[in-house]
């Protein structure tokens, strides 16, 4: 039984001078700089357990490497990819899925609806537009209408193509 005495006097004064060596230090409890350099002290005074933390953390990280190897070879039986967490994917259908998302950005199916339908009267707008001859102005190629919707709504323009969009909007025109 002694022995137990003894080592719980030694855990005492080491953490005695742990706290020693901290004292005073500011923002013990908010800087990770900080909070760093004191797990390290504490780690020096107590000494390193039998094995080393490095030692755990290696065959940690061994083990998970394995896991990722198992469950790549795991997908390849049934052609799907694994990225770097393990996990499976289908690169031909997440291929089809971001072609899909462009396109749908593109047509402006994600745009604000009173947005679209500002977009949409003035396209109709444009094309229903004629001149003094009764020419119409979409065939002249003067379309102001457009051209105040994008210098209105710039950011929209950027990422919508009107060919794409009046497809996705046939139904109107």
């Amino acid at each position: 039984m002694p022995p137990k005495v003894v080592d719980k006097k030694r855990q005492a004064e080491k953490e005695k001078i742990a706290i020693d060596k901290t004292f005073g230090m500011k923002n013990k409890n908010k800087s990770k700089t900080v909070q760093k350099y004191i797990k390290q002290i504490t780690a020096q005074v107590q000494g390193a357990p039998k094995g080393g933390v490095d030692q755990a953390k290696r065959d940690e990280k061994d083990a998970k490497q394995k896991d990722v190897a198992k469950a790549a070879l795991l997908n390849s039986l049934f052609n799907l990819d694994t990225d770097r967490k393990g996990r499976a994917f289908d690169p031909v259908a997440k291929k089809k899925a971001k072609q899909a998302e462009e396109d749908a950005v593109a047509a402006g199916r994600k745009l604000k609806e009173e947005l679209r339908k500002e977009i949409i009267e003035g396209i109709a707008n444009t094309i229903r537009l004629t001149n003094v001859k009764g020419i119409r102005m979409s065939e002249l190629g003067g379309h102001p209408i457009i051209h105040a919707l994008k210098d209105k709504h710039q950011e929209a323009f950027k990422v919508i193509s009107l060919l794409l969009f009046i497809k996705a909007n046939d139904k109107v025109f």
